[in-house]
């Protein structure tokens, strides 16, 4: 994809060279291209860019009004309809956030658009009991991709959430409102995931900040969620991690269907691996219904709490594991959300079989 060009008019070279270097140090290098300006008689071939953003002392004339041109305040913004103004000392992630958006929702019919991009992976994290450890894969698996190199989207729709593992803006809604747009079938939607979205300042994974209503999650139907992951799968990420619900609802559905691989965790108990089978059995009878071309979700069964030996015959129930997970003590009584990066056995263990979630990768079976 061709990167996007910005024109910057502003006299404050401090502040102009403070944005270049967050730019050349950020995920944005692979994104954008900034030009710094400090007078608007400088600005040549204007429509040669995607976004022109200029102090307000600065504002240039006689631009094509097909080229968004957005001021610099030294205000905070807060009317929603406030879009071409933008805060000058807010973080540098959320202001370049607002850039992306306002360019996606006004592109300058003359820049074209490059190449097309690999669709990312869509790997669901899912358990059919409750209390599996879904969450702590789902964020570790999130975590480490992103530590490898990769850029990673985490995206819980669980009912009900659990504990933060990401800083969560409460006040933000940014879940709830990217639910109403995607159910207005809103043709900024695109724009306003950039605008909604959240980096982990540790790990950069990105995410929506999960939902706090139960109501609009028991909501969301299978229509929404399908636009939300489409969305997801036209943006530029390499995975895109589900931490699913454990009910088999529609939502549940459609977010297992869409997804490129399902990480189903089980665990060495007879009464989960009982109710396992008969979830796993009516999630192949659904998927057999709703099934497009033939082709189902690789569905690797991840054993979860193994203490080094097995009690029951899990071959027997017909779950070939892919791979396994330890048991953690330290985990059975969480006090903070900081205890699950604690323990390196579980990581380490993850990264062993990290490698064979390449798309390229099938039925690969192991042995306790």
């Amino acid at each position: 994809m061709e990167k996007r060009r910005i024109a910057i008019l502003d006299n404050d070279l401090a502040y102009t060279n403070m944005l270049l270097n967050y730019v050349r140090t950020s995920e944005y290098r692979t994104k954008m291209i900034v030009k710094i300006f400090t007078e608007p008689g400088m600005l040549e071939e204007p429509d040669s860019f995607d976004l022109i953003l200029a102090g307000s002392d600065l504002l240039p004339e006689q631009i094509p009004s097909a080229i968004p041109v957005a001021s610099l305040v030294d205000e905070p913004v807060t009317a929603d309809n406030a879009e071409l103004k933008i805060y000058r000392f807010q973080p540098l992630n959320q202001l370049f956030s607002q850039l992306t958006a306002i360019m996606m929702e006004r592109p300058n019919p003359w820049r074209l658009a490059g190449g097309e991009e690999a669709e990312p992976s869509l790997i669901s994290v899912y358990s059919a009991v409750g209390g599996g450890g879904k969450t702590a894969l789902a964020v570790h698996l999130a975590a480490t991709l992103a530590f490898q190199g990769s850029k990673v989207f985490y995206l819980s729709l669980e009912t009900v959430c659990s504990i933060p593992y990401f800083p969560r803006q409460p006040e933000k809604r940014s879940f709830e409102r990217m639910l109403y747009y995607l159910q207005a079938e809103s043709p900024y939607i695109q724009s306003k995931l950039e605008q909604y979205k959240s980096i982990d300042p540790v790990s950069k994974v990105e995410y929506l900040d999960p939902c706090e209503s139960m109501e609009e999650m028991e909501g969301m139907t299978e229509q929404d969620t399908q636009r939300l992951l489409w969305l997801l799968k036209q943006s530029d990420y390499d995975y895109v991690i589900i931490d699913g619900d454990s009910a088999m609802h529609t939502r549940a559905m459609a977010s297992l269907m869409a997804s490129d691989r399902i990480l189903w965790l089980i665990e060495d108990e007879l009464n989960h691996l009982t109710k396992t089978k008969q979830v796993y059995e009516r999630f192949r009878l659904e998927a057999g219904k709703s099934v497009t071309e033939g082709k189902l979700p690789e569905v690797s069964f991840i054993l979860n709490k193994y203490t080094g030996s097995l009690v029951n015959d899990i071959g027997g129930f017909g779950f070939p594991l892919f791979g396994h997970l330890p048991y953690v003590p330290d985990w059975s009584s969480l006090h903070s959300a900081s205890q699950l990066f604690a323990d390196n056995s579980y990581r380490v263990q993850l990264m062993r079989w990290l490698t064979k979630l390449a798309p390229e990768a099938r039925g690969e079976e192991m042995t306790c």
